[in-house]
């Protein structure tokens, strides 16, 4: 299931009785790839609501024997940071983080891959181990994890949490609190598709591309996964890059 769906993309478009084959096929080509490129541009891997596991840190940086780097944003740009080792001061979720079920911190785990990974004694209570900011609607918008008077770990693969993030179908519509990601998807699904129509009826000879009949789409670099989100999407989603998930 899309964020946007294809009904919804005819609307906005103003196409739902004059759509041809070609331009159908196009819409279906495009959809996709905006749900992607803008989960990209969040550090998420979907929207929607679900409950998920996964395994912190990711990565390790040799910082020196007392130091690791962590890394912030500054400019629109990742920036490496100089922090004590062991003293991760964050644990940063997909977001909009909604609950979360458990959350271990096991100092000698390995991602769970070792026999006594994760045993009773780490889970973590929330509230007397850990905390996170509700801003609305009883949701932590930024994803960001506070570990109670001490550190997290800054070792891979130590920190298992199962949590539910996202939002529900509700709060993507009539002005819900995720509303404004459906509006920039949308934004973005339009812009896609007449500045492909226009580009394949102009020729259109220097477009790297897939092809569907008459028509084209520009892929973003990185695999056809995405395409590039627009500067004025991005004002309408006010995104934040959640560069922090990744390490």
């Amino acid at each position: 299931m899309s964020v946007v769906s294809y009904a919804e993309a005819l609307t906005y478009l103003g196409k739902t009785t004059s759509v041809t084959a070609s331009q159908e096929g196009l819409l279906n080509m495009i959809l996709p790839f905006v749900e992607r490129s803008i989960s990209y541009l969040f550090g998420i891997d979907t929207f929607e609501q679900e409950t998920i596991t996964e395994y912190y840190p990711r990565t390790n940086f040799g910082g020196g024997d007392a130091q690791s780097l962590e890394y912030d944003v500054a400019g629109g740009q990742a920036v490496p940071v100089a922090v004590s080792r062991g003293r991760r001061s964050d644990l940063v979720l997909q977001r909009p983080l909604r609950s979360i079920t458990t959350l271990y911190e096991d100092r000698a785990a390995h991602f769970g891959q070792q026999s006594g990974d994760f045993a009773a004694a780490s889970l973590l209570t929330e509230g007397t181990h850990y905390k996170f900011a509700i801003t609305q609607a009883g949701i932590c918008q930024s994803g960001r994890v506070i570990r109670i008077g001490r550190g997290w770990p800054a070792e891979q693969g130590t920190i298992k949490v199962t949590y539910v993030h996202g939002y529900t179908a509700a709060e993507m519509n009539n002005g819900g609190i995720g509303a404004h990601i459906k509006s920039g998807m949308l934004h973005m699904v339009a812009k896609e598709f007449n500045e492909t129509l226009r580009v394949a009826q102009s020729g259109g000879a220097d477009i790297e591309s897939e092809r569907l009949g008459d028509y084209s789409v520009k892929y973003a670099a990185g695999g056809g996964s995405a395409v590039a989100v627009p500067k004025e999407v991005q004002r309408v989603l006010g995104f934040e890059v959640n560069y922090d998930r990744f390490i």
